[in-house]
């Protein structure tokens, strides 16, 4: 058994995780999990802490495991205690109203493979769309266990509201957070990129979805998660094929929607206060968000 992980992601999704792991992948003192969002505390402890160690190239290095998935289930909170007691918790927190509205957005690009034609109705249209972004955030509702499991000295946190407005700035509290020189700076263009952004389209929108689904569906059996493990390991196999099958729409007229007109004052409300208990109970100051 090699040394445990150092560092684990434990943010909602659509908070610039994509763009954290390929700033931490190209700093030389980080070794990332391979592939991005292994999801090794939610579905595959089954195969193991060594099959899980052996995901990080450099065990000298600081190793850091950025899968989202383990924010929205609670029980991988006690599997990380288990498995690695002192290890730091990287979360990243988003206005929880904006975080909502860009995930809703998210899943139905992803779903129609367009941009376009993503109206009132269309945002609208699944409840339980619309429920798992709500809980996604729910700050109080999804960290609680953690902050149960671990002290809060394990955790780091940092706000995407200074990714918007400064990169640079960013990524040097990501670099600090992890622990490792915060003054190494990868090349501007990188930092400036926008990865995994909204304004892509897929092509084949049919192949997406079957492959998609076969991905998926290869991780619940350990023949084929073996089978995709070396294809990822040795070609970087989804990514690539991600990549291939997306194409950017440079300018794209769409409407903004406001929180309310998706998800409703209601919404709202129950969002406002589980943040309200994020800070008294938790007794973690977030920005003033609306």
């Amino acid at each position: 058994m090699r040394k445990p992980v150092d560092v684990v992601n434990v943010a909602a999704s659509r908070c610039a995780t994509s763009w954290i792991w390929l700033m931490l992948s190209l700093h030389p003192e980080v070794s990332v999990c391979r592939p991005k969002e292994l999801n090794y505390f939610i579905d595959k402890c089954c195969m193991g802490p060594d099959w899980y160690e052996s995901h990080f190239n450099d065990h000298e290095k600081v190793t850091v495991d950025i899968s989202p998935m383990c924010y929205y289930y609670s029980a991988a909170s006690k599997r990380i205690m288990e498995y690695a007691p002192e290890t730091k918790l990287l979360c990243v927190l988003r206005n929880p109203y904006d975080r909502a509205i860009d995930q809703i957005s998210f899943y139905h690009r992803q779903r129609r493979g367009t941009v376009s034609g993503i109206n009132l109705q269309t945002l609208r249209s699944s409840h339980l769309a619309l429920e798992h972004c709500l809980r996604g955030s729910e700050y109080y509702n999804r960290l609680e266990p953690f902050c149960r499991a671990f002290p809060k000295r394990h955790f780091r946190f940092i706000y995407f509201d200074v990714l918007t407005q400064s990169p640079s700035k960013f990524l040097r509290q990501v670099y600090e957070a992890v622990g490792v020189d915060r003054d190494f700076k990868p090349d501007q263009k990188l930092i400036n990129k926008n990865v995994n952004a909204g304004n892509m389209q897929t092509r084949f929108q049919f192949v997406f979805k079957s492959l998609r689904r076969g991905y998926l569906a290869s991780y619940k059996w350990k023949p084929t998660i073996y089978l995709m493990d070396f294809l990822e390991r040795r070609f970087d196999f989804a990514f690539k094929v991600y990549r291939l099958l997306q194409k950017p729409v440079p300018e794209v007229n769409q409407t903004i929607y406001t929180f309310e007109e998706v998800f409703g004052h209601d919404s709202r409300q129950r969002l406002a206060q589980d943040l309200r208990f994020f800070n008294e109970k938790l007794g973690i100051k977030t920005p003033e968000w609306n």
